[in-house]
């Protein structure tokens, strides 16, 4: 019942829990031998990766309007959220730590885990 799981929802290597829940009832409504499934949870990720988020749509009731957008480029849960802008007190942290970092892991240290609060868990070693 779970297949839809598989390799990381249709292949696409992430668990996302936003993604998993659509993923999940995408599996249970188009469940079949053909693995429909799979092709429509594989043409969601794509949509995600490249949808601007986060929405307008819902600006007039929303706390926060008119946030900045940006696209994830990916369905993987600790990129696509940090492609967001980070709050003030951690943007210095991203720059070393963030995505655009990647091809520099060499030591361990640059694993950020998306759009958190890096001082909850750490210090600040640049102080």
């Amino acid at each position: 019942m779970l297949v839809h799981a598989g390799q990381g929802y249709a292949g696409h290597g992430t668990l996302c829990g936003s993604l998993g829940v659509s993923s999940y009832v995408i599996n249970m409504v188009c469940y079949d031998d053909q693995q429909s499934y799979s092709t429509i949870i594989d043409r969601m990720m794509y949509w995600y990766s490249g949808m601007n988020f986060p929405t307008e749509r819902f600006d007039d009731i929303s706390a926060f309007p008119k946030q900045v957008q940006t696209q994830a480029m990916t369905p993987l849960c600790h990129t696509s959220v940090s492609k967001w802008t980070p709050l003030e007190n951690i943007a210095h942290c991203i720059q070393c730590h963030g995505p655009e970092t990647f091809p520099d892991y060499t030591d361990g240290m640059n694993q950020q885990q998306g759009h958190m609060e890096c001082l909850f868990c750490h210090t600040d070693h640049t102080k």
